[in-house]
C-alpha cells in the first residue's frame, strides 16, 4: 500500500468513526518500512532510520492533518504582539503571538523569529504536571538505573486564567518578573532520592540579547547543599541533575539566544502516541531494541515548517540548531543539532497524545472545560554518531493548574529545595485539582 492510499484509507476511517459518534479515532492502517516513507520524513531521520524503526516493523499511520487546534479561550494571534529590535518580542499579553507565520516562510524574512516565539508561547495549559522517568541507552543496551521522579512547571506570565483569582492575586502574577518556574525531584533509585531542580526563566528573556540568564538551583542530598547555576543556554547539562533541559518538551532554550531563519514548509510524518503507552501508566512498555525508536507509537502526516537557529554566543557548543515545527500547534516534533565541527551530533524527537482521545486523563478546569491539548509525552535525545541517547517519559502530564493561589505561588522560593515547604504537598500529578 503506497503512502497516499494509506493516508486516504486512514482519513476515511477517521470520518467513519466520527459518523458513528465514537470519541476515539480508529486505528489507522499499517505497512512495512520501505522506500515509500523516505520522501515523508526528514532526511536526518531517514539516514539514521535504524535508530528509530525496528527491523521488520510495521508502522501505524494515523489520520492526516487531524484537528489539534487549542481551545477557543487561547484565541488566535495576540493583539499587539510584534517583533522588536534584533528579533525580540514586544507587546505580547497572552495567547499565540503570531498567526501561522509558517505560511509566509518564503516571503517574510522575520518568519523564523515569529515561528520560534510561537513555539515559546504555544498552548500548554497552565504548565506541566507529571511523573517522569529518564533512561539511558547505548547501542541497544540500557545504561545504569532509570531515574523516576515528579515535576511541575507553573506559568507566571501570559496567563489566560487570571479571572479565577482575586484582583490582588492577579496583580501579583502581572508584576512578577518571572515567565515560568520549574520544579523537579527524583524519587528513585534510593541513592538519588531527593535530588531536586528549581529553574526560572524571566520575562526579560523576550528582549534583546544578551539576555538575563535562566536561574537554576540543584540540591544534591549527598552533599547537603544547593548549587546555583545561571545560564543563557542549557546545551550543557546541569551539574548533579541529568534531565536534558535544552530539549525539554521540544525546545527549552531561550529563543532570543539564536538568530532564526525560516527554511521551508512541507508535509511530514511525525511521531504520535494515541494510546499513551509509557511511564507511569505502562512502565513495562517496549520501546524496541535501541530504546530510542518510535515504538510503540505511530506516525501522522502533519503540515510542518523548518527553522534554523544560529547561536548568538560564539562560545556556544553548537553551530546551528534546526527545528521542525507543527504549524497548527507550534509544537516541535523533530530537532537537529550540529556541533562545532559541523557534524550532526544530536537528533531529538517528541511524540504527543491528544487530550480529546482520553478526557478522563486530561480534565478541564474553570474557564477551560476542554483542554484541547496535543500534549508531548516523550522526549528522545539521540547521538547518531555513538548510537546512544536518552528517553524521558511523562505520559501522565497534564496542564491543569493548582486549585489555589497559595499552591500556584509556592513555586517561588528555591529554598524549598533543602527545607520543608508547603509546595511539596501539591506536586503529585495524580491528584486531580479541585475548582477554587
Amino acid at each position: 500500500m503506497d503512502l497516499s492510499r494509506a493516508c486516504l484509507v486512514s482519513l476515511l476511517a477517521a470520518l467513519a468513526t466520527q459518523a458513528l459518534g465514537e470519541e476515539r479515532v480508529a486505528d489507522g492502517p499499517t505497512f512495512a518500512l520501505g522506500a515509500e516513507l523516505e520522501p515523508h520524513l526528514p532526511p536526518e531521520i531517514w539516514a539514521h532510520r535504524a535508530l528509530f524503526f525496528e527491523p521488520e516493523t510495521r508502522i501505524e499511520i494515523g489520520p492526516p492533518q487531524r484537528d489539534y487546534s487549542p481551545p477557543a479561550a487561547f484565541g488566535g494571534a495576540s493583539e499587539g504582539a510584534r517583533l522588536g529590535p534584533d528579533g525580540s518580542l514586544l507587546g505580547h499579553v497572552a495567547g499565540q503571538p503570531f498567526d501561522d507565520p509558517g505560511a509566509s516562510c518564503d516571503r517574510d524574512p522575520a518568519a523564523g523569529f515569529k515561528i520560534v516565539w510561537n513555539v515559546e508561547h504555544r498552548w500548554r495549559g497552565a504548565g506541566e504536571h507529571a511523573h517522569f522517568r529518564i533512561s539511558w541507552w547505548d547501542r541497544g543496551e540500557r545504561v545504569g538505573a532509570a531515574l523516576e521522579g515528579r515535576e511541575k512547571s507553573v506559568a507566571f506570565a501570559h496567563r489566560l486564567d487570571l479571572a479565577r483569582f482575586t484582583e490582588r492575586e492577579a496583580a501579583n502574577f502581572r508584576r512578577d518578573p518571572r515567565e515560568w518556574g520549574l520544579y523537579a525531584v527524583v524519587d528513585h533509585p534510593a541513592e538519588a532520592r531527593g535530588t531536586s531542580l528549581w529553574c526560572y526563566r524571566y520575562r526579560s528573556a523576550e528582549g534583546v540579547h544578551p539576555l538575563r540568564p535562566d536561574d537554576c538551583w540543584v540540591y544534591a542530598p549527598a552533599l547537603r547543599r544547593v548549587r546555583r547555576s545561571q545560564r543563557r543556554s542549557h546545551a550543557r547539562a546541569l551539574p548533579a541533575f541529568p534531565q536534558p533541559l535544552a530539549t525539554r518538551r521540544g525546545f527549552g532554550e531561550p529563543a532570543a539566544g539564536y538568530r532564526w531563519q525560516c527554511l521551508a514548509g512541507r508535509a511530514l510524518l511525525v511521531p504520535v502516541d494515541r494510546a499513551g503507552r509509557g511511564y507511569p501508566q505502562d512502565p513495562a512498555a517496549d520501546f524496541g531494541a535501541s530504546g530510542l525508536s518510535f515504538a510503540p507509537g505511530g506516525l501522522e502526516m502533519r503540515e510542518t515548517v523548518r527553522v534554523r537557529g544560529i547561536p548568538r554566543d560564539p562560545a556556544h557548543p553548537y553551530t546551528r540548531w534546526e527545528l521542525v515545527v507543527d504549524r497548527q500547534t507550534s509544537r516541535v516534533v523533530y530537532g537537529f543539532v550540529w556541533d562545532d565541527l559541523g557534524e550532526l551530533s544530536r537528533i531529538h524527537w517528541h511524540a504527543a497524545v491528544w487530550s480529546e482521545d482520553d478526557p478522563g486523563r486530561h480534565p478541564g478546569w474553570p474557564g477551560i472545560e476542554r483542554p484541547r491539548d496535543w500534549r508531548p509525552v516523550v522526549d528522545v535525545l539521540v547521538n547518531p554518531q555513538a548510537f546512544a541517547g536518552s528517553r524521558v517519559e511523562f505520559y501522565d502530564d497534564r496542564g491543569a493548574p493548582f486549585s489555589t493561589f497559595r499552591a500556584e505561588r509556592g513555586l517561588v522560593d528555591p529554598g524549598c529545595l533543602s527545607k520543608p515547604c508547603r509546595f511539596r504537598e501539591f506536586i503529585d500529578p495524580r491528584e486531580t485539582p479541585a475548582p477554587p
